[in-house]
């Protein structure tokens, strides 16, 4: 009857003890299924931070080869302004070199006009000077025989 009891008292203690066994056993499973999820958690973690570094970083190359595409944008266009600037410039340059060779030819003409005129005047003026002359010569001589 002792040893039934003591078989009983170490069954009960087996199945107490296959009980607590279980019971660390789910714990134990508990705890790795925990940390699994901690670790998966983790690498999402680790993986999204890459991913965002990763993005972050091509967002800024990004912005930077905006950057230097709109410097290089802005400086070409610049550099058009100046070259259209100085190209309209070399134009008007041109442009008032001719007329002032057009208006030196005009003045040079009007004058040579003014001259040629001048030339013309005083020869008009000797041949008349000369014809009254000549007249006042014949009158003279009329005049003078006439007187004799």
């Amino acid at each position: 009857n002792k040893l039934e009891i003591l078989r009983r008292q170490l069954a009960s203690l087996q199945k107490h003890e296959q009980v607590k066994a279980t019971k660390v056993g789910n714990l134990i499973a508990l705890q790795q299924q925990k940390c699994e999820k901690a670790e998966a958690k983790a690498k999402w973690i680790q993986d999204t931070a890459t991913e965002l570094e990763w993005l972050t970083y091509r967002n800024s190359l990004k912005r930077y080869k905006n950057y230097k595409r709109r410097e290089r944008q802005a400086k070409q266009k610049f550099d058009d302004r100046r070259q259209e600037a100085q190209m309209q410039k070399e134009e008007s340059d041109v442009l008032n070199s001719i007329r002032k060779k057009q208006e030196a030819e005009y003045l040079e003409k009007a004058r040579q006009h003014v001259m040629d005129s001048k030339e013309k005047d005083l020869a008009t003026v000797q041949r008349l000077e000369r014809e009254a002359q000549a007249r006042a010569d014949a009158v003279q001589a009329m005049r003078a025989q006439k007187s004799e």
